[in-house]
């Protein structure tokens, strides 16, 4: 997945594993040189933000190599819906919205529904982990014809759900695999945490499935 092209939505209802797989990217994205990386998550209705990887922290390889091109930091934010209510005044809702808006910052956002969002304005990828009910699938994004194709198996699925970018989606198995076993880039993109599911799955973007490099299957989470 690029960090370069703006925001990413993370879309689905309670216990679809959203929360694992904004885990799973904060992992991945430390491993990028000269970008700082931060998580935030509410708890008890007290939100707490902590920095999991400083900007100055680059690799001896690159330490000579020019300031990077934004994105400067990847902000993770976990149950975000509250902060896209336009009435809410609270330091973080505005910090949150004037992130989603600066070029220099990624932000990795998780949420339990589309009503306050608006795209592309405040992301231009989604990962949308499907309810069942067409018409909240539909809202989210995901196409008529993509969801014709799926099965119920699809949606009990951990870890399934479809990656939408611009026009076209793919439907997905989001990994849990340790990114340490070289899954992973440094140069500003994610690899490797979703392997894309046959042809006949896809819709908008007719491309072969990816593999993993050790080509095994990721398993879900």
């Amino acid at each position: 997945m690029p960090l370069n092209r703006g925001n990413i939505g993370i879309i689905g209802g309670h216990g679809r594993g959203k929360s694992t797989l904004l885990d799973a990217l904060a992992v991945q994205c430390q491993a990028i040189d000269g970008i700082m990386v931060r998580i935030s998550r509410c708890e008890h209705g007290v939100w707490s933000t902590r920095t999991i990887r400083h900007a100055g922290v680059i690799s001896h390889a690159l330490a000579d190599v020019p300031a990077p091109e934004p994105p400067r930091m990847i902000w993770l934010v976990d149950d975000a819906d509250p902060l896209f209510d336009p009435f809410l005044t609270e330091e973080q809702a505005l910090r949150f919205r004037q992130a989603l808006a600066d070029p220099n910052i990624t932000v990795l956002f998780a949420a339990s529904s589309m009503r306050h969002i608006r795209i592309p304005e405040h992301c231009s990828i989604r990962i949308v982990f499907p309810s069942g009910e067409k018409t909240n699938d539909m809202m989210a994004g995901i196409p008529s014809p993509l969801l014709a194709t799926m099965t119920q198996h699809d949606i009990d699925t951990p870890g399934r759900a479809v990656l939408i970018t611009g026009s076209s989606a793919r439907l997905v198995q989001c990994s849990s695999r340790d990114p340490r076993h070289g899954l992973y880039s440094a140069h500003r993109e994610i690899v490797g945490t979703f392997w894309v599911k046959p042809l006949e799955k896809q819709y908008g973007s007719w491309l072969p499935s990816m593999k993993s490099r050790n080509n095994n299957q990721p398993r879900g989470f």
